[in-house]
């Protein structure tokens, strides 16, 4: 508890002086553990608030003069979606940490903001696996040595697709290592030591093996899988790709749903989407389905989407099969969506009202899925 305290204190720069407006919920470990430590051992203020709210973010951050703040991802997102106001730039705020800033985002939140330094990490409860961005590089979540890689002791590695366990070479039976550009499954190197140890899940024996990788570097060494796939570039920055339960295959293909959901953003300015995959009766893999919030225009902008799509350089087989318009999704505290039931629904017309949109691959445009339509689908009449 202390030692990650600590960590992050030393990576942010806390000062005694400092403000720090807190609105995540107190269970998460950002809001009631690192948020209220900083207070605890830095020494500086903690402003809390009772639940986030985009429209009084800006305001209360002036009325009580504070000078960071801490953010989960989605949280920089729906600021940048407010409208654009005189309170922008009036803080006093210069520096923000936390996790899930996505790249798309990271610059035009820097800029609208001026927001000089943005300190994203990657950490997980229970895991031993860890890193900072300290040097705010855009879309970063960490940093490790080239020179020195086993410093960090975390490592890339490459990883089947279907199984999401590592691949391993034929005559060595070790992982395989990921060259930098390649996106790999992270593990954290276990070891004796304080900061590299995993200790289990408590009475979950079985859950905790598990996760637990053997034969990475040598035989007989072990590693925690932590279940994200991360890409590394040949500077050494680690970029935050998707957890593995996030990506589908689809014609051969691994898709993710991180990427998907980014560009769908971009393109529609809308803050709700989330994608994930769905099956289709004669096909292998799982096809790409997007939920996202309802208005007046988007039937106008989902004629055009499949052109904009390809503009935006997504593969055709990353491009969702289906649309569903929806007016209401819900979140989590801590801003992310509940995507279980939407995932379980499908493009069920037996289970859902609300309108759905198929894409037309004779036509290249997303139509209105209807009752007709979805019996040539389950019948294997219709192509993807």
């Amino acid at each position: 508890f202390f030692l990650g305290a600590y960590g992050f204190i030393c990576a942010t720069n806390i000062k005694p002086d400092d403000i720090m407006y807190n609105t995540l919920p107190l269970y998460h470990s950002l809001g009631g553990w690192v948020c209220v430590t900083y207070s605890l051992l830095g020494g500086c203020t903690t402003v809390l608030r009772k639940k986030f709210s985009a429209t009084n973010f800006w305001k209360d951050c002036i009325k009580y003069k504070c000078t960071g703040f801490s953010y989960v991802g989605e949280l920089c997102r729906f600021l940048l979606a407010q409208p654009l106001s005189d309170n922008d730039r009036k803080h006093s705020i210069r520096f923000c940490a936390g996790n899930g800033l996505r790249q798309n985002i990271w610059t035009p939140f820097v800029e609208r903001f001026n927001i000089s330094q943005i300190y994203e990490f990657y950490a997980a409860t229970e895991s031993n696996a860890y890193f900072f961005n300290l040097d705010s590089h855009p879309g970063a979540c960490g940093f490790y040595s080239v020179a020195f890689p086993s410093l960090l002791g975390s490592i890339l590695v490459k990883f089947d697709p279907d199984t999401m366990e590592p691949l391993r070479d034929e005559k060595t039976k070790l992982c395989i290592r990921c060259k930098p550009g390649e996106r790999g499954l992270l593990l954290g190197m276990i070891k004796t030591t304080l900061m590299n140890a995993f200790d289990g899940y408590v009475n979950n024996p079985s859950g905790t093996n598990r996760k637990i990788v053997d034969n990475i570097y040598k035989i007989g060494d072990k590693a925690f899988n932590t279940g994200d796939v991360i890409c590394a570039d040949k500077y050494g920055y680690f970029y935050f790709c998707d957890r593995t339960g996030d990506t589908f295959r689809w014609k051969s293909e691994n898709v993710s749903t991180v990427e998907v959901e980014n560009i769908l953003t971009s393109i529609l300015k809308k803050n709700d989407i989330v994608v994930f995959g769905v099956a289709i009766p004669g096909f292998d893999g799982k096809a790409g389905m997007a939920v996202m919030l309802d208005d007046p225009s988007i039937t106008t902008e989902l004629i055009k989407l499949v052109q904009e799509l390809k503009t935006q350089g997504l593969p055709s087989y990353a491009r969702p099969c289906f649309i569903r318009l929806t007016k209401r999704i819900e979140l989590t505290g801590t801003f992310k969506v509940k995507k279980t039931a939407f995932q379980d629904e499908a493009y069920d017309l037996n289970r859902v009202t609300d309108p759905i949109y198929y894409l037309n691959q004779h036509k290249q445009t997303y139509q209105r899925l209807t009752p007709e339509i979805y019996e040539l689908i389950l019948q294997e009449e219709i192509k993807f």
